[in-house]
């Protein structure tokens, strides 16, 4: 009998004993890190002490070879505990690389207890990490490849647009009403590489932007940019000059909204939809999403039910309103030119003289005010100033008036050359002939006597008539006949008053 009742206690103690031992708590301490570093970088690495249940109190030290590292941040001795129901606990250090070499980071003096507070430790690991010099990482990294490049990306029952290419990296897709988990897939064009961004990802209602990110192995980075469009339910299509919009209902997808406008409610075919107001300068904004997906803020005309799309620029934290007319009047020197400013086009004036086409005017409306103004604005540098006219009309209209004053100078030059020019190869052989006759009747008249006539140099003086035969003489000849005529007349210089026979120009007649 006693031997039984002996036996069932062994028995007992035997099974409490094993499932004390097959309850105990199994804890772990190790280092974990890159295996590899350069003289001169960080080394960056962290102590873990896990536990197959609630992690206690746990202490160690680490230890390693200070004269090929030194210890930046992190206290090598640790005392610490965990809360209940936490099974790790870790600790970062960062070392800096010495010299090249091999250093080992190894945990001594560790005791680990359970929350029980029961000696849970079953083994500690280190860390051996090499150090290499400068030259070598350079190698080692130029060596790194560069292609962070996709071969493929894809959503599960859906088409991207455009169709995918490795070298286009923004994407639009449109999705079913009602669709709130798409699964993205892509795939790397180098293994080494790797691809962030794809799975299973949630959407909502209107436009989502997915972000897939290619780290090639050099650390170079890729974005491929998916624009996801969830299709609204019962959509409010709107027409804003001649192009296709849907109203954005709720503000989730609206940004950007400038100052001073305040978040409010709209009626759009007996519908309620998100807008804002600025009650200062009267103004109501709605958002309107394009069939590509963009959404865009457009001046709303509740009382005829009118988009306009809001062009605002800023400048210096002041946000401009670009309008469409000028309600001053153009200064002069301007002429009508449309422009883009930023993405928007805009009408506006350039200075006439302006080669560079640097420089316009934009009618704008400063929207924390409501004022409107002439503006300046400067397309290299993309800046606004007020435009004042007083000094800068004047001296554009003295520049203007200087052209134009140039211009009429050089026309009335022109002018009088090519009247010239006319007279000259116009003038008939009469108007010639009755200049020269004019010329001999003068010399007739001059004389004051008769002349001798014993005389036989008596030059002989007949009229030109333009029906004669004109005498066919060389211009030694012209020349010879002219000179006897005046060598006559200075013979007797008392009785005959000396007239020249030569004309003005004589390579003007034609004898």
């Amino acid at each position: 009998m006693k031997k039984k009742i002996f036996g069932v206690l062994v028995l007992l103690f035997t099974f409490f004993i094993g499932v004390d031992v097959f309850s105990a708590a199994s804890c772990k301490v190790s280092v974990q890190g890159s295996t590899t570093a350069y003289v001169g970088d960080n080394i960056r690495l962290s102590v873990l002490a896990t536990s197959n249940s609630s992690l206690g109190t746990f202490e160690y030290t680490l230890s390693y070879d200070s004269s090929v590292a030194k210890l930046a941040s992190g206290s090598l001795h640790v005392v610490d505990y965990q809360h209940v129901g936490q099974s790790k606990a870790t600790n970062s250090y960062t070392f800096k690389a010495l010299k090249t070499g091999t250093v080992t980071f190894k945990p001594v003096n560790v005791s680990v207890l359970d929350f029980d507070g029961n000696e849970c430790l079953q083994g500690s690991s280190g860390l051996t990490v090499t150090i290499k010099n400068k030259e070598q990482k350079e190698e080692t990294v130029k060596n790194y490849s560069k292609n962070n490049n996709l071969s493929s990306l894809s959503i599960d029952g859906a088409t991207l647009s455009p169709s995918f290419d490795k070298n286009v990296t923004e994407y639009n897709v449109t999705m079913k009403a009602g669709t709130e988990k798409i699964n993205v897939k892509a795939a790397s064009e180098d293994n080494k590489a790797t691809v962030s961004g794809i799975g299973e990802v949630s959407v909502k209602e209107g436009l989502n932007k997915i972000d897939v990110v290619v780290l090639a192995e050099n650390k170079d980075k890729k974005t491929y940019t998916i624009n996801v469009n969830v299709e609204e339910k019962d959509p409010i299509n709107v027409l804003v000059n001649g192009k296709k919009y849907t109203v954005v209902r709720k503000n989730e997808n609206i940004e950007n909204v400038p100052a001073g406008f305040n978040e409010t409610k709209v009626t759009i075919n007996d519908e309620e939809v998100v807008a804002y107001e600025n009650k200062s300068i009267n103004l109501v904004l709605v958002a309107l999403q394009s069939e590509k997906g963009g959404i865009s803020l457009f001046i709303y005309d509740q009382k005829n039910n009118k988009y306009k799309e809001f062009n605002v620029a800023a400048n210096n934290g002041i946000n401009l309103l670009i309008l469409d007319k000028f309600e001053d009047s153009i200064p002069k020197g301007f002429i009508k030119k449309d422009i883009s400013i930023g993405n928007n086009k805009v009408i506006a004036y350039k200075f006439r003289f302006d080669d560079k086409n640097n420089y316009y005017l934009v009618y704008a409306m400063n929207l924390e005010d409501g004022n409107k103004n002439i503006y300046l604005y400067d397309k290299e540098e993309n800046t606004f100033q007020r435009y004042y006219d007083t000094y800068d009309n004047f001296k554009n209209n003295i520049i203007i008036y200087m052209a134009f004053a140039l211009i009429i100078i050089i026309g009335l030059i022109f002018l009088v050359l090519i009247i010239k020019l006319l007279k000259k190869i116009f003038t008939s052989k009469e108007k010639k002939i009755n200049k020269l006759n004019k010329k001999i009747n003068n010399l007739k008249k001059s004389q004051v006597k008769e002349y001798d006539e014993e005389l036989d140099d008596e030059p002989v003086i007949r009229e030109i008539k333009e029906d004669s035969k004109p005498l066919k003489k060389n211009r030694k000849e012209k020349r010879k006949e002219l000179q006897d005529a005046k060598n006559f007349l200075d013979k007797d210089k008392t009785s005959i008053r000396r007239v020249s026979l030569e004309p003005d120009d004589m390579d003007d007649y034609d004898f």
